[in-house]
């Protein structure tokens, strides 16, 4: 039987592209599918990330705003809430008067707000003023007596504790910086601080002279002799200096009735003792113008040893600062007045 020829071996066919492509993809497939899973845990964490970055500028923005108005905020009216059991140390500072930081129209508002709330247990006046204003001085007078009482509980009918006011004089307590150191529980006085000037001044000022180098006069149609008393264009006649001095003497009296009220200790023999002079801490204590001579930091740890002590300063209203009325009338009021000051 012949030999039977065996078909040749077929000739393999080659992969069609798509197939080829088809074999590649598989076997990138795990690295693409760790590729994409990293990827994605990276902008999930990038985001997290983003998203803690911006909460926490949120958030300290907020607390510097908190922070802001605690300290700064009186400026558009905002006043601070203690949220502790504290005490108020008020700073009184410089001049007293309208047109100053340190006014009745700022310092009144900041002790009504501190005062009703519950958590303030006592009052620190902290001054260093030559004077200024008898009538700023009597209305915060007036507030620090209110603040003695406590906002009253949940039953009204209760009896109102009281809240300690201590005025701390630390330099220069003078005029209408003493009256309103009169209204404190206790006076104390650093021993280089200097108290006193009781007494009360008319000023201001004459362009009489000035207005007759340049060749200016002036004149005024009064309805009485007395009518154009301390203008500041021509000088006061005889009468109208007497009736000066008459305000002058009545608003003392007035000073040295609160004075003798309110220091019941005090040598009223002392000779120069309603003069306007003021006193060092010591002979000012000997006299009874003072209770104790002493610091700051050591009188409030004595008062108010358990409680922790906050400062808080009046500033003017940004209404006023932007308010050009104001700047004008505040630089006329110092040209032309003739206010009585306690200085």
């Amino acid at each position: 039987m012949p030999d039977q020829q065996l078909p040749p071996n077929p000739i393999p066919t080659p992969p069609s592209p798509s197939e080829r492509l088809a074999v590649v993809m598989e076997s990138l497939e795990p690295a693409l599918l760790k590729f994409i899973t990293t990827v994605t845990r990276e902008r999930r964490s990038g985001g997290l990330w983003s998203l803690v970055k911006r909460g926490g500028l949120v958030l300290m923005f907020l607390l510097g705003l908190m922070i802001w108005a605690l300290i700064y905020g009186t400026a558009f009216g905002v006043h601070p809430t203690v949220i502790e059991p504290t005490v108020a140390q008020l700073e009184i500072d410089g001049q007293i008067g309208a047109g100053n930081v340190t006014s009745a129209d700022t310092v009144v508002p900041m002790l009504q707000s501190l005062c009703k709330q519950p958590n303030v247990k006592g009052l620190v006046l902290h001054i260093n003023s030559p004077g200024g204003s008898p009538g700023d001085a009597e209305r915060i007078g007036a507030a620090v007596d209110a603040c003695k009482l406590m906002p009253p509980g949940k039953d009204a009918k209760a009896n109102r504790q009281r809240r300690r006011v201590v005025a701390v004089i630390d330099g220069l307590g003078a005029s209408a910086g003493y009256m309103i150191a009169l209204h404190g529980d206790e006076i104390v006085a650093n021993a280089t601080g200097m108290v006193g000037s009781i007494g009360v001044i008319i000023e201001g000022l004459k362009y009489d002279g000035l207005m007759k180098k340049v060749g200016v006069s002036s004149y005024a149609y009064a309805s009485g002799p007395l009518k154009t008393m301390l203008s500041p264009y021509a000088l006061d006649t005889p009468a109208q200096q007497a009736v000066a001095q008459q305000l002058a003497e009545s608003a003392m009296r007035v000073f040295q009735s609160e004075v003798i009220a309110r220091r019941p200790q005090l040598n009223r023999d002392t000779p120069d003792l309603w003069s306007g002079r003021v006193w060092v801490a010591d002979d000012a204590r000997a006299i009874g113008l003072i209770d104790r001579v002493g610091l700051l930091e050591p009188t409030e740890a004595r008062e108010f040893p358990s409680l922790p002590v906050q400062s808080f300063r009046p500033t003017r209203d940004v209404r006023g600062l932007v308010n050009l009325d104001s700047w004008v009338g505040a630089i006329r009021s110092s040209l032309m007045a003739r206010p009585v000051q306690l200085q």
